[in-house]
């Protein structure tokens, strides 16, 4: 065999897996030596040597057709010339003693090898076996397969003396054979006097049972490392005579694992700074590794004292969850943001998304668990108060509406009780029935203005107001509202910022909130009132639904009641919630409060615990200390009656068309009426600039009061305008106030409706009678 070519390694062995297992094994090498192929029964064996040439056998001694002995006796007969190693399951140190009788070069046992070793000892079972063969044949022979190890090889005197060395050794000492020959190997290799600590030979000699032995040893002259494999060789009487000595050069392995260390102390920092959970348990659950985010969001003070306290399990919130997750993943193997309940160790309620794979071993047995815990504990919080806005959004949009069409049928019960009542005597008896009918309508109106200000679609009329002045002026009425019972204490901060309010919103306000508290304290109890400047950061802001960023002012009403559980306290702004027995409220305080406080720009906070009281903090965005009054002059005209004055009426509701109608040709108007856009126009085209004011509803079918009258004031700018609407968008307010014009709410009555035309009448009178003097 050349120096070049590959050894040929018959394997008879009858388990595929076994095969497998060696042949990765003998690729191992990085000199691709060997050939290895493989068959399944002694006679298949013996078969394929007879038309094949090999350079070794591995042999099994539990075959289908042989056991034990007789398949080595049977195999040596066949083929004398060729070396043999047992390689095989039993660990039988009688049985090992008996092959090496039959010849064989070595015995193996299968679960105790490694590719290094099973390499070297096919070098030294085919360096013995062609030594032997050399005796019987030709040294010559002996000296080709020698001289083909690629890696360091030498035949050592059990005094440590070269007898003989490759040209690989050559290469590694940098010295010839002949410079070799004769010297002790630790002198060329250690450059030193003695056998190194570590050196194999040694450790053979000193062995009771010499036998081939590895060690891992540095080599000062080649400056590297080398994984020394030594073999003895005995003569005809037993006795060591020589020791062939492999070196494999392993100094690149060895720069692959401190690249390996360097790449586990990278996961490691990767495993500690990662902001995620990263954590490894066994499959019962407890945790073998954690890192630092971990023991922080399960509020433990180190690692070692999270590992020994709890187990996966004792996390969750509901144990049953940790058993359903764990066998989701024995059944599939991993799982993927599965979203779980846990609690910290200070009871701390969390939410986390779980991505976790399985560990097996070789048998498919797992071994342990690895995954990653995202913490969505805010994250929920967030979605939670989002849908907690838009839940009152869409209660507010429904009360909007609802207060739409109830103000369009108070409209005109309203307006047909002022009629009716016109034409009676006060002492006539049904005269007393009409004003108790217009009390109820009065009582229903209020009603839907309520609705409206939880809507925030109620008028506001804002101005630069100091809260501290609001309370006080309110603080003799509040202590008549709540009875000797209750004491009222004020605590309110000096320079407090101003802001822009409705001071009879806000008073409004205050009044629904002292009385919830007194309704919280049926047996007396002492209500706070306190104000105070706030800076609100950007994550406070995140944390609290409709809360903003910036400078604002706390108003706040704390009493000492019987509390609210988190459950309440998710349900108390919405319409018609009420804690209170039936008939004793209606359920719309705490909403019209919410919608006040948003239509102001802020927002409202409650903080309540079952029996130890309720605070709500009501947050207002400050304006700057020189903002002017805003207030305008709305004092009410002497006269109301017309003076033949022509008005385009513009109504979609048939009955209060119809009422209307006849209020404003009674009190002396000449009045057209449209009941959308399209006739509206069509009358001002007809009638030309004919119409000292138009009288519309915002919300008209196929369009709104506001781009009618845009449209009527491109031909006749002088026209009056004044808006009505039972329900009005935030954005009709905005383009309402922006253009200046005159909006009327719904329901209203006979006077407040020819109040609010006569005094827009006479301003555009007196205006244009300006502009002629000028």
């Amino acid at each position: 065999m050349n120096a070049d070519e590959a050894i040929r390694v018959l394997l008879i062995d009858d388990s595929k897996t076994d095969g497998r297992l060696i042949e990765i094994m003998l690729s191992e090498s990085n000199h691709d030596r060997f050939e290895l192929s493989q068959v399944y029964d002694l006679a298949s064996g013996l078969l394929q040597l007879d038309t094949l040439n090999y350079d070794i056998i591995l042999l099994d001694l539990g075959l289908p057709d042989s056991q034990g002995l007789e398949t080595v006796r049977r195999t040596t007969e066949h083929v004398a010339g060729i070396p043999i190693i047992i390689l095989t399951g039993l660990d039988d140190e009688e049985l090992a003693m008996k092959a090496v009788k039959e010849h064989v070069q070595d015995y193996l046992v299968k679960d105790k090898i490694n590719g290094s070793l099973l390499e070297h000892t096919i070098y030294y079972a085919i360096a013995r076996k062609r030594t032997e063969e050399e005796l019987r044949e030709s040294r010559e022979e002996w000296k080709s397969m020698f001289l083909a190890i690629s890696d360091s090889a030498l035949i050592l005197s059990p005094e440590h003396e070269i007898l003989y060395a490759n040209p690989a050794s050559e290469r590694t000492s940098g010295l010839n054979l002949d410079e070799l020959k004769g010297r002790k190997c630790y002198k060329i290799f250690h450059d030193s006097s003695r056998p190194p600590d570590e050196c194999p030979l040694t450790a053979l000699l000193k062995s009771e049972q010499p036998q081939t032995m590895e060690m891992e040893v540095e080599m000062e002259v080649a400056s590297g490392s080398f994984l020394v494999t030594v073999a003895p060789l005995f003569d005809q009487q037993g006795r060591l005579s020589r020791v062939i000595h492999i070196g494999k050069d392993i100094t690149k392995n060895k720069r692959a694992e401190l690249e390996l260390r360097m790449s586990e102390n990278k996961y490691r920092s990767l495993f500690e700074e990662s902001k995620d959970v990263l954590f490894i348990s066994n499959p019962g659950g407890s945790f073998t590794d954690i890192n630092a985010a971990g023991v922080e969001l399960f509020g433990f003070r180190s690692r070692e004292e999270l590992l020994q306290a709890v187990t996966a399990k004792d996390l969750f919130e509901d144990p049953q969850e940790w058993e359903n997750l764990s066998l989701d993943l024995k059944d599939r193997g991993f799982v993927k943001d599965h979203e779980i309940y846990m609690i910290s160790q200070d009871g701390k309620k969390l939410t986390v998304l779980a991505t976790a794979t399985v560990e097996s071993d070789d048998s498919g047995n797992i071994t342990a668990f690895r995954g990653i815990l995202h913490d969505m504990t805010e994250h929920r919080i967030l979605e939670q108060q989002l849908l907690r806005a838009q839940r009152m959004e869409s209660i507010g949009r429904l009360a909007g509406g609802v207060a739409h069409d109830f103000n369009n049928f108070l409209t005109a019960v309203e307006g047909y009780i002022d009629m009716a009542m016109m034409e009676l005597d006060e002492n006539d008896s049904a005269y007393s029935d009409l004003v108790e009918a217009q009390r109820s309508a009065e009582r229903a109106a209020n009603l839907t203005r309520q609705l409206l200000l939880f809507s925030r679609r109620e008028t506001m009329d804002f101005k630069p107001v100091d809260l501290n002045r609001v309370v006080s002026d309110l603080l003799k009425m509040l202590s008549q509202l709540l009875g000797e019972k209750y004491e009222l204490l004020v605590n309110t901060e000096r320079d407090l910022w101003q802001v822009r309010a409705d001071v009879g919103h806000i008073e409004q306000v205050l009044m629904n909130l002292c009385v919830n508290a007194r309704d919280a304290m049926p047996d007396g109890g002492t209500i706070t009132i306190s104000t105070g400047n706030a800076h609100i950061s950007e994550k406070y802001a995140e944390m609290h639904t409709g809360a903003g960023a910036g400078d604002f002012v706390r108003l706040s009403v704390t009493d000492t009641g019987i509390g609210m559980d988190m459950e309440t306290i998710s349900h108390i702004f919405e319409p018609f919630f009420s804690t209170k027995q039936a008939g004793e409220g209606t359920g719309l305080g705490l909403s019209v409060v919410y919608g006040i406080v948003n239509q102001h720009g802020g927002w409202i906070e409650a903080n309540s615990t079952p029996g130890a009281g309720s605070t709500f903090d009501i947050y207002l965005p400050v304006i700057s200390s020189d903002a002017e009054d805003v207030s305008v002059d709305a004092s009410a005209p002497e006269k109301l009656d017309a003076a033949g004055e022509k008005v385009l009426l513009v109504e979609d509701d048939e009955a209060i068309r119809r009422l209307t109608l006849k209020i404003l040709e009674k009190a002396g108007y000449r009045v057209s009426c449209a009941g959308n856009s399209h006739e509206a126009l069509a009358l001002c085209q007809k009638e030309g600039d004919g119409f000292q004011l138009v009288f519309s509803d915002v919300v008209l079918p196929g369009g709104d009061g506001i781009s009618l009258v845009e449209k009527i004031l491109v031909d006749n700018p002088d026209t009056g305008v004044l808006l009505t609407s039972g329900y009005n968008e935030e954005a009709n307010w905005q383009k309402i106030n922006a253009r200046g014009y005159r909006f009327l709410q719904k329901p209203y009555s006979s006077y407040d409706l020819l109040k609010s035309l006569r005094q827009l009448l006479d301003e555009d009178s007196s205006r244009r009678e300006d502009t002629t003097r000028e």
